[in-house]
């Protein structure tokens, strides 16, 4: 009976988490400003949760807001320079201008592990790019961590 109310009180956690308002998709409004609707709801959160809660509570919730979608954007574009140091690394790799002694150094087993990188640095790209993912990836990363801290407390 207990087991049974926790995978309901879990399940209905989850669909509300994901039901939310605060994380929607982020749709692309210029291409010039790289600015999306999502990030500028998720920066007006501070009108939405000023109006509704008391300040004890609201200041909390909007700095966390605020600090960890800064945090996903600078790390998106940090990995985005990353991916395209790394193609360059690989097109050099193929470049037939290179001398060869350089070529020497460069084996086969280096060109893959650049393949290997660009492949997991492409995934971490595409977490931290899209604001769905990024946010469903963190709650279900949260409510994780939270499930062990309960179980090894209560």
């Amino acid at each position: 009976m207990v087991e049974n109310n926790k995978k309901k009180l879990t399940v209905i956690f989850m669909l509300s988490l994901f039901l939310s308002p605060a994380f929607v998709k982020a749709e692309v409004v210029s291409t010039n400003n790289q600015e999306s609707r999502g990030s500028q709801q998720i920066f007006n959160i501070r009108k939405i949760i000023g109006e509704n809660t008391p300040d004890f509570i609201a200041k909390p919730i909007i700095k966390g807001t605020v600090a960890l979608e800064t945090w996903r954007q600078e790390k998106r574009f940090k990995l985005k320079d990353f991916k395209e140091e790394i193609k360059l690394n690989i097109a050099s790799y193929e470049d037939e201008n290179v001398s060869p002694a350089s070529k020497a150094k460069q084996n086969e087993f280096s060109k893959a592990l650049e393949y290997v990188k660009l492949f997991f640095i492409s995934c971490t790209f595409f977490v931290f790019n899209n604001q769905l993912v990024f946010y469903g990836f963190f709650l279900v990363v949260l409510y994780f961590i939270v499930r062990t801290i309960w179980r090894f407390f209560f």
